[in-house]
């Protein structure tokens, strides 16, 4: 998949040589992407990859950005009866955890939605990701009923990051 390349500097050190990418060793018809990685105006390598192998990646991490939230939410519900008879409280009380998260989620999408615009998607589509494992993490170690509300609200908000970026 990785074809690396290194200065002659280097390959001079080594026992084993490695072939430079050209045209006589790459099959035909196959699209590369390069990235040159430079320091100091000196190559020091070259990283080819298959284009197909980039897109795959690439799909793979937007369709799983794609089900975070509807997934955080198909999964719990099934568990709302159990969590309520574990800590026997009521099903309405456990419920509302459903409706707190989809209030949250809600206003957070309006104001992630602008803060991407402003301060740029990849921050607020990465720091949304880390806090929403995060606050999943902490919604499967919840001891009682109101960590699990204060759990799922921020667990609402953190889900809205990825949806304002494909909304």
């Amino acid at each position: 998949i990785f074809n690396l390349s290194y200065s002659k500097k280097i390959t001079a050190n080594c026992k084993h040589k490695i072939k430079k990418p050209n045209a006589q060793n790459l099959p035909l018809n196959i699209p590369l992407i390069t990235v040159r990685l430079d320091s100091e105006n000196k190559r020091k390598q070259i990283l080819t990859m298959k284009k197909e192998t980039f897109e795959k990646y690439y799909i793979f991490f937007l369709t799983m950005i794609a089900v975070i939230p509807g997934l955080s939410n198909d999964i719990y519900v099934a568990a709302v009866p159990t969590i309520a008879s574990q800590w026997a409280v009521p099903e309405s009380l456990v419920s509302l955890t459903i409706v707190l998260w989809f209030a949250s989620f809600s206003f957070s999408l309006l104001l992630l939605g602008t803060l991407s615009d402003n301060i740029g998607r990849k921050k607020v589509l990465l720091s949304g990701v880390a806090i929403f494992i995060i606050t999943t993490a902490l919604c499967a170690t919840a001891t009682s009923i109101y960590a699990l509300l204060l759990f799922r609200i921020l667990q609402g908000a953190a889900a809205a990051a990825p949806s304002a970026m494909y909304m």
